[in-house]
């Protein structure tokens, strides 16, 4: 018995296998997200008086969050990529067209961030590294999309706003 024997799996209404473990952890991360951002925003308002930087709970808080989405991020994209059966329909496309919503949402973000709190934006949170990482694929066949994945790392890891 391999350890995939061992994560059970049921059938979805689209007839797709789901990980259930998988499945779990997304929702643990999303509603976590959710308390942390709403004791983010009543200490912001000064509705509550919360040590986010101060007390270890609520400062690895975040970094716990940002795990469990990278992780579920990784395991979904290598159950995806490394699939045999998935690998023949050449999906590509849906690929590259989901990697595109990503893209153009963590854009958005970023704008609205921008308009909104010009000294705080967001220009490089959870959603760019998920896009980096499901488009990295698509483009290190090309020498001019290496170029531009190195360059946006490098701009992304020096740029201190």
């Amino acid at each position: 018995m391999n350890c995939g024997d061992r994560i059970r799996i049921v059938k979805s209404c689209e007839s797709e296998s789901r990980l259930l473990l998988l499945d779990f952890l997304r929702g643990v991360a999303v509603v976590l997200m959710i308390f942390y951002h709403l004791a983010y925003n009543l200490n912001y308002w000064r509705l509550l008086d919360i040590p986010l930087y101060k007390n270890f709970f609520w400062f690895s808080l975040p970094y716990l969050i940002v795990f469990l989405f990278l992780y579920c991020s990784g395991i979904s994209l290598f159950i995806a990529y490394a699939d045999p059966v998935r690998r023949q329909k050449n999906i590509q496309k849906k690929f590259f067209l989901r990697w595109l919503k990503l893209t153009l949402c963590a854009l958005l973000i970023s704008l609205v961030t921008y308009k909104l709190f010009p000294d705080r934006w967001v220009y490089f949170g959870i959603l760019h590294c998920i896009c980096y990482f499901v488009g990295n694929p698509f483009f290190v066949d090309y020498p001019l999309g290496r170029m531009g994945i190195l360059g946006s790392s490098d701009f992304c890891s020096s740029y201190r706003g």
